[in-house]
This record gives C-alpha cells, structure tokens and sequence, in this order.
C-alpha cells in the first residue's frame, strides 16, 4: 500500500552460511541498485537516489541463508520487477519478486451544479488512487447512468478523479456514485439525493421550517409516549437488561468498506448449476506450463558459471485440458478435487496449446484457483489474492458467462462462492487443470 512498507524475503535452499556472500538487490531489467550488503555490512556507495533513507537490510538469519530487505515509504514507482542475488567465489543464487503498489483513495464527495436548462449536473471528485480507478454511478440502487470522467495522474504519481452525470430538476432520485481500486477489489461510494419538492419548488426558507415542523412534532410524540409508559408503571427500570441492535454505520459520505466488488454480481450455486454440462478431461494435451515460485525461494547452483544467467524463478507444471471449447453462452460444471495436496483449476484460451512457456495468469489467458501446501489456497490474479476457505472443498464448481465475461468459482462441499474473475473474452475457452497426481 501507498506510505506503508514492503518486506522482500530471500533465501538460499538449501541453507547455507552467507554472512561472508554479497547479497544485493535490483530493481526494474536496467538493474538499478536498490541495496548491497558486501564485507559483512551494507554497501550502499551506488544505491539509486529514489532508495536512499527507505531500506533496511534484516539479517538476524543470514547463517542459514534467510535474509530480507525491507522497503519503507512505497510509492507508486516503486512497482515493477525485482531481483536478489546470493554472490560468492563458489556460489550463486537469485529470486525475482513482482511488486505491485495500490492505493486506496479518499473519500468520494458529491456536488450538484444547477444549469439554464433545469437540470442538475452531479459531480463526484476523489483523490489519492493507484493504480488507475474503476467509476461507476448508479441511480435508485439499479439504472447504470452514462457518465463524463476525468482521470489526472498527479505529480507524487497518484490518480484523482472527477466524474459527473447530468439529471432533470423535476426527478425524484437517489444517486450513488463509486469509485473502486481494481487491485484491492475495494470501493467507496457517495450517495446524493434529489427530490423535485425540496428541490426545485420550495425556498430554502420554508424547506428549513418544514423540517424544523417534523422534528417538533416527532419530540412531542416520543415524550407524550415516555410519560404514558411512566404512568401505566412501565418505565425504565435501572435493573431491567439493556438490549443492543448492531446496525451498519456509514459516515457523512456514505462511505462503505465492505470488500465485496461493486462492479460485479455473480450468480448464487443453485442459479449456476441450472446451466450444468458435462466436460472431459483431453489426456492428449497433458504439456508442461510454467509458473513462478511465490515463496521466494532462489534458485541454486554451486558453479559460478551460471552468473550470467537471465532471471529465473519458473517451475513446470504439467497440466491437462478440457476436450470441449467455449465460445459463447453459460455453463457450469463441477470437478473432483478430494485427497489432492496441491492442484490449479479453471480455465485458459484455446491458444495457449500453441504458446512456449508462459505464467498462468489473466494477463496470459489464464483464470484460476489453486491450492498449494495442502492447506493454502489462492486465486492467481494480479497480484495473486490469498482466500480463506471455511470448509476444505471436496468438489469445485465453476460457471462461465462468456458474454459477461464471469467465470466463478464455487465449494459445493458447502455451498459457498470462492472467487470470481471478470475479464472480456476474444477467443474460445477450455477447462485447464494441474494436480499432484495429474491423473488418478
């Protein structure tokens, strides 16, 4: 996040003593020096100025290999690739790191700007954003609305906006503007009322003495019901338990952080399961895919002559796919998963069979959800998103919305909604899948 601090792990495998090694990190494919540690202590003679003062060089375990670098202050540019490298006379070793920096944005506020022809032109503005955010207006909770926006990178490497929509003085609407972070999945939202009453036919004057009317009457009712529940001998008791009712607070704004994405609505399970099919897996397209390491680890050689090398970190995998390809439509199926330790499911393009290596991501055509470890589970987007499974599923369900661009994930073990990417398909889509074992 944007202010806050970063910690790129790096170590050795297997472990070794690396007080006596250079270990050095690197930025970007120009290799600018972000920091060295040489002689035992941090070297820092060549650092790139934008690093100076922001790192920190955490070595309690570089005996047994295990370092970190910690990055204070992130900044916008401070995303991109990342490089480690372990240097001796007999030994080297390296781990290459994606970073990716969000932030997340003030407030939004909203304004209505009256014009000659009896309308009202409602502008939004926030500030703070990165990387570029996602807009959307809705109004009475269900009409999208065409909208004018601007979005301004701002010279500390931020984005504002200011969006606006036009409506008719004489309308009665509630209007909800949000402004959402793609990376977070998070959203913030303004809402605004219009009523053609208060709005265009009464002076401010009597508005203010109309609703002055309401409240006085609304006191006069509660402390006329007070004195009768006093009188019938039912009136507060200091003895008596006090009930409390959770309510959902949202400040002057209308701002609300729950993490659910406005921008999308997928289906429940038992809507997804009415478009059911039947897919087989294609044996004849089992092909190794490669994907990056995510714990860090570097990989190890004792030659000195692999120094040169380019960066590394990709593993193979080697996965299968489905026969049937999609290319318009809704479906949804259901595959078994129980007993595995580590599996990748979902689905990529048509295409890939014709690729060399690639990472499986969105970016490289690729929607899914794996588990790793036995017991960790993630959805393998930009960047990856850790999910936290209530009940381990022994069936995985996924429903595709070709023309929405939907493909959702499920835990039919208990009924639950994982995952869901949005994205805008070109081409046809097959069911992609990894396991250990691949097949039974």
């Amino acid at each position: 996040m944007v202010g806050e601090e970063a910690i790129f792990p790096c170590h050795l495998s297997p472990q070794m003593d690396a007080q006596d090694m250079d270990v050095t990190w690197f930025y970007g494919e120009s290799l600018e020096l972000v920091h060295q540690y040489k002689e035992r202590q941090d070297y820092l003679n060549h650092q790139r100025q934008e690093y100076k003062g922001r790192t920190e060089f955490l070595r309690d375990d570089i005996s047994t290999g295990s370092v970190a670098l910690k990055l204070h202050h992130i900044r916008p540019s401070d995303e991109g690739k990342y490089w480690c490298l372990f240097e001796s006379s007999k030994t080297y070793g390296e781990a290459e790191y994606q970073v990716y920096v969000a932030g997340k944005g003030s407030a939004p506020h909203i304004y209505a700007v009256n014009d000659e022809n009896k309308r009202h032109r409602l502008v939004c503005t926030s500030t703070g954003w990165y990387p570029e955010p996602e807009v959307l207006w809705r109004k009475n909770q269900e009409t999208l609305l065409p909208q004018d926006t601007t979005i301004k990178k701002e010279e500390n490497g931020l984005f504002s906006v200011e969006t606006s929509i036009t409506v008719s003085m004489n309308s009665i609407v509630n209007v909800s503007c949000f402004i959402g972070n793609p990376l977070l999945r998070q959203k913030l939202e303004a809402s605004f009322s219009l009523s053609d009453d208060l709005s265009q036919n009464n002076p401010p004057g009597i508005v203010i003495w109309i609703v002055t009317g309401v409240l006085v009457i609304a006191v006069i009712l509660i402390l006329i019901f007070v004195i009768w529940k006093l009188k019938k001998g039912k009136g507060v008791n200091k003895e008596d338990p006090v009930s409390y009712a959770s309510v959902k607070v949202e400040n002057e704004f209308g701002v609300n952080n729950d993490e659910d994405d406005v921008f999308r609505d997928e289906p429940d399970l038992q809507t997804a399961q009415k478009y059911r099919v039947d897919v087989t897996f294609d044996a004849d397209t089992a092909r190794p895919f490669l994907l990056p390491g995510m714990d860090g680890k570097s990989s190890h050689s004792s030659s000195h002559q692999n120094k040169h090398r380019g960066p590394q970190g990709l593993e193979p995998l080697y996965c299968v796919l489905g026969k049937e390809r999609f290319t318009s439509g809704k479906y949804y199926w259901e595959v078994q998963i129980e007993d595995k330790m580590k599996w990748i499911l979902g689905l990529c393009n048509d295409s890939v069979m014709r690729k060399g290596r690639c990472e499986i991501i969105p970016a490289t055509e690729f929607w899914t959800i794996s588990l790793k470890k036995g017991n960790q589970y993630w959805a393998k987007s930009r960047p990856p998103t850790r999910l936290h499974l209530r009940v381990p599923p022994k069936v995985v369900g996924i429903f595709l919305d070709y023309e929405a661009g939907c493909i959702s994930f499920y835990n039919v073990t208990d009924d639950t909604h994982i995952y869901t990417f949005q994205d805008t398909f070109r081409e046809a889509l097959r069911l992609f899948m990894y396991s250990d074992p691949l097949f039974p």
